[in-house]
């Protein structure tokens, strides 16, 4: 099991730091927590378009780079770090603990 990105130091959690997520990284990340925190991408594209799977491409991006949520490689996928991959080589997407601190911060939940 890979995780990608590696963890670093997340920014800090001042609430103008940053104006916020898009619609559809937090739809993304609301599918997420009411999974549980942690769900596998073959659900997501199973139901997804080719539209669809261009938004899921930019929410997954905007979330991993926000370090809200982690991404889950497979163990075919290649190892190297700040290489983009297809959704192909994605296992599963899992919500870290800042990723809920800020989206209690952002909801007041």
């Amino acid at each position: 099991m890979t995780v990608y990105p590696p963890p670093l130091h997340p920014p800090p959690l001042h609430p103008m730091a940053d104006p916020g997520p898009s619609p559809g990284a937090l739809a993304l990340y609301r599918s997420l927590r009411r999974t549980g925190g942690s769900l596998r991408i073959g659900t997501l594209l199973k139901r997804a378009t080719d539209a669809d799977r261009v938004a899921l491409c930019a929410a997954i991006d905007e979330l991993s780079e926000r370090y809200w949520i982690t991404v889950i490689l497979c163990k075919h996928a290649a190892d190297t770090p700040g290489q983009s991959y297809p959704l192909d080589d994605i296992d599963r997407l899992r919500i870290t603990r800042y990723g809920r601190r800020k989206y209690a911060q952002w909801t007041g939940r």
